[in-house]
């Protein structure tokens, strides 16, 4: 799972009117289940994702 958030309207008739936003991942969440049975879960916290 990647969480994008937008924070804004995509509606044109809602906010600044526009429908198109550049998104960025702000976390990324990887769940895998193992052979014995156990799910083993990570999460990667992005950081100034457009500065890199």
């Amino acid at each position: 799972t990647t969480i994008f958030p937008c924070e804004r309207w995509l509606a044109k008739s809602e906010d600044d009117g526009e429908m198109v936003r550049e998104l960025v991942p702000s976390e990324i969440i990887t769940e895998k289940l193992l052979r014995d049975g156990t799910l083993k879960h990570s999460e990667i916290e992005v950081e100034d994702a457009l500065e890199s």
